[in-house]
């Protein structure tokens, strides 16, 4: 990282974005969340404009940064203020870090963090800091580093949730991926996945989508059977192709049956669990 850059506003759109050959590929719809792109606001990287405002100064650190070029676009983009719709957005590549977010765009905001390569108009990778992280401006570092995931079930245990945590206030959303034919950063070539093993039934597998607004990647099992006690355990197996060792992720515990009451209603009995990775 060499020099340091300040987002300035270039436009205000209410289409679609350019198309993804150009160096705001990144502002692609397919990286916001469903049913809000079609307001969107760009900004770009430029000369210092918000000098007298009170921003957030982000560093980039970790083994994935040592892995950005000079073509690594990164884009950070934030909901507006109601009544105000759609986003706002400022982009910058690899090399102009430090870089400035001004406080009146990205201040007690959640903020999506995109990774794309210019020559290809593909994401990377991308992560979200938790709008606690920027509830007031101060120096934020990003770090790149393996995640330490979190893989949870809901809905009596047939929806699983998978979080890339990196920190308590930054998660990763799209997982980094080495190529190794070609040492550079690269979409990752497989499906996220998870297993599910009842008892001493074959396990199952489920592919991992992107849940409500990308915060996390969800998959849905057929429910356990009411009347049924086993051992469950789910795990999801994330391989970086060589940025990290392998990381595997469990959720265990003792799935029992429902209690039946004298007048007929059933209730859940207590579950015990266990995380390893």
């Amino acid at each position: 990282m060499h020099r340091s850059g300040v987002g300035q506003p270039i436009s205000e759109s209410t289409s679609l974005p350019p198309p993804r050959d150009t160096a705001r590929s990144c502002f692609c719809p397919m990286n916001f969340p469903p049913l809000v792109t079609s307001v969107v606001v760009l900004f770009a990287t430029a000369t210092p404009v918000f000098a007298e405002d009170t921003g957030f100064t982000v560093s980039l650190t970790g083994r994935v940064a040592e892995y950005l070029t000079d073509a690594t676009v990164v884009t950070f983009t934030a909901a507006q203020t109601p009544p105000k719709k759609g986003f706002v957005g400022v982009y910058a590549t690899a090399n102009q870090f430090p870089l400035e977010l001004p406080g009146e765009h990205f201040r007690d905001r959640h903020v999506r963090v995109s990774f794309s390569d210019t020559a290809s108009g593909r994401q990377l990778f991308s992560l979200r800091l938790h709008r606690s992280l920027m509830n007031e401006p101060r120096p934020i570092t990003i770090p790149l580093t393996a995640p330490k995931p979190l893989l949870r079930t809901v809905w009596s245990s047939s929806e699983v949730r998978y979080v890339g945590r990196i920190t308590q206030r930054i998660a990763y959303q799209d997982l980094p991926f080495l190529d190794s034919s070609t040492g550079r950063l690269a979409p990752m070539l497989t499906e996220l996945s998870v297993s599910r093993m009842v008892g001493e039934d074959p396990a199952e597998q489920e592919t991992l989508e992107p849940g409500c607004m990308g915060y996390h990647w969800e998959a849905r099992f057929e429910p356990l059977s009411p009347d049924r006690q086993a051992a469950v355990n789910y795990e999801v197996r994330y391989d970086s192709g060589g940025l990290f060792p392998p990381i595997r992720t469990l959720f265990q515990f003792d799935y029992r049956p429902k209690l039946q009451l004298a007048d007929g209603q059933r209730i859940d009995a207590p579950k015990q669990h266990s995380d390893a990775q």
